[in-house]
């Protein structure tokens, strides 16, 4: 008897992907190979929340996929060299892409309404940057190497974007972007690894490793990854990250001759931080700066629905505590969570 809702949910599960599978099937014939665009939008906002990591927007450009390293575009001088030490160009098994994306981030304290230096929370931060990525990949390995240019500071314009969009929602007046961290140009370096450790018709599961070198964030990750759902794309999880939190890519597209995906995803990620000039201030300023604890676990669940010209991905990340709560006041919300919303664009 136990079995039945359970099987009742499976069925309308499987109604509503046939359901959304067919809607327009006939007319996207396009080879999802070519270019592909991307706009993530994450905010805290989802956990009625505005402090620690508060917005954040990019536009990303991905080339079209080759199997030959020597087809794919960059900047040869100084990315694509650098990226040749750790991607296995020379395998003809894998496909090989490079992506371009820029963006903005935005980190405030909780108290927005208080104009003088919160010295028990984050301070004021904007980023304002381009990041490059290549990566090579098939459905079991993924191997990534980017870098990223940016500007933390005034000159990132978070103070008249975030305060435009409080006064058109009708939110809270940010008074303390006075006390921002001062200007100085960033640079970090990224590099990934997965590897799937299982895949079924209609489930895998991968692992990743990752680290970032450089004064906007130097630290390493480990990523347990599952996806499970109708049609599985080929490649890895789309996973939540915010332009210089990690290495930014796109990889799927539903599976030949199917006309759409629709699963859902989970992963679960310990993150480690040495250094982040977003908490500990500036690198050659006195600037405000606050303890934070280096090692944080998050779960990060997503739903994805994709077509082969476009797609759709919803990500939300809970995390434990990001801050010392013995730093902080009380009553202040101590986790790093957010949602993003994902529009993939094939041509």
């Amino acid at each position: 008897m136990n079995d039945q809702p359970t099987a009742r949910s499976w069925k309308l599960a499987a109604a509503l992907a046939s359901l959304l599978c067919s809607t327009h099937a006939a007319a996207e014939t396009r080879d999802p190979r070519g270019v592909t665009w991307s706009i993530e939008w994450a905010n805290d906002a989802i956990f009625n929340s505005d402090n620690q990591f508060s917005n954040g927007i990019f536009v990303q450009k991905n080339g079209p996929p080759a199997h030959d390293w020597s087809l794919v575009k960059g900047t040869p001088a100084f990315g694509k060299k650098m990226a040749a030490w750790f991607l296995p160009e020379q395998r003809d098994d894998l496909w090989f892409r490079e992506s371009w994306s820029v963006g903005q981030n935005l980190q405030t304290p909780e108290e927005l309404e208080r104009p003088e230096p919160i010295l028990n929370d984050v301070p004021y931060a904007g980023l304002l940057a381009a990041q490059n990525a290549w990566i090579a990949y098939d459905d079991r390995d993924l191997y990534g190497f980017g870098w990223l240019y940016g500007i933390v500071g005034s000159a990132a314009l978070g103070e008249p974007v975030q305060s435009g969009f409080h006064s058109l929602i009708g939110g809270d007046d940010p008074e303390g972007w006075s006390n921002q961290l001062d200007n100085e140009p960033v640079v970090n370096l990224y590099w990934e690894r997965k590897h799937k450790l299982a895949r079924a018709r209609s489930a895998d599961v991968a692992v990743a490793v990752g680290g970032n070198l450089g004064n906007l964030y130097t630290g390493a990750k480990v990523t347990l990854e599952s996806r499970f759902g109708f049609h599985l794309p080929a490649g890895f999880v789309h996973l939540p990250d915010p332009l210089g939190y990690g290495l930014s890519y796109a990889t799927t597209a539903p599976q030949e001759g199917k006309q759409c995906a629709f699963y859902a995803s989970v992963a679960l990620r310990t993150s480690f931080a040495a250094y982040t000039i977003l908490l500990d201030g500036n690198t050659f300023a006195d600037s405000q700066s606050i303890d934070y604890n280096r090692v944080v676990h998050a779960v990060i669940g997503g739903l994805h629905y994709e077509r082969r010209s476009w797609g759709m991905h919803f990500n939300w990340l809970f995390s434990t505590d990001s801050l010392d709560e013995d730093v902080v006041s009380p009553e202040e919300d101590t986790a790093l969570d957010y949602g993003t919303l994902t529009l993939d664009f094939r041509f």
